[in-house]
């Protein structure tokens, strides 16, 4: 063996680990602009929700009489009304809230925060407590206390104060 021979192999490997280190350069730029794609996407959707619900939930907990009739809500927007509701929920209080979770029943958004409660997503199965507790449902006492023994601490730290929104003395 030649030092000709070593020193074309030495070349060829420098090219092989460049050329791959492009190729992996150039899918990492294109992942970072598929998820910025996605995430513009998602506060697009956010804003469209906003636009639409938080008018009318504010005019729901204020204004005296029935709820105006519902506007329309594609299943894609469902997680964005729930973050909304859920913080005109926190700032309200009494008839405003009882209100707003008339709303919400209507919507059916008790029914599909129970289904969400046993997603892997943490972010969403918090959302979903947050809107129990919201509700003072009484039927959703068993699932919230399933919660309290999840393994990630701000999921039972949330489940513990769902349950006390619904029943302190229990």
């Amino acid at each position: 063996m030649d030092s000709s021979t070593g020193s074309d192999l030495i070349v060829t490997l420098a090219w092989r680990s460049a050329e791959i280190a492009g190729a992996a350069s150039a899918l990492m730029l294109l992942f970072a602009l598929i998820v910025r794609r996605y995430l513009r996407h998602q506060d697009r959707l956010q804003a469209q929700v906003v636009a639409v619900w938080r008018p009318f939930l504010t005019r729901v907990a204020i204004e005296e009489g029935a709820a105006p009739a519902l506007p329309p809500l594609p299943a894609r927007h469902v997680p964005y009304l729930m973050e909304e509701w859920n913080a005109l929920h926190d700032a309200v209080r009494g008839e405003s809230a009882d209100k707003l979770n008339d709303v919400a029943v209507r919507l059916g958004l008790d029914v599909i925060a129970r289904r969400m409660m046993h997603t892997r997503a943490i972010g969403r199965r918090i959302l979903a407590i947050r809107t129990l507790g919201h509700l003072r449902d009484p039927s959703s006492w068993k699932p919230l206390q399933d919660q309290l023994a999840s393994a990630n601490a701000v999921v039972s730290f949330y489940a513990a104060a769902a349950l006390v929104q619904i029943d302190a003395q229990r």
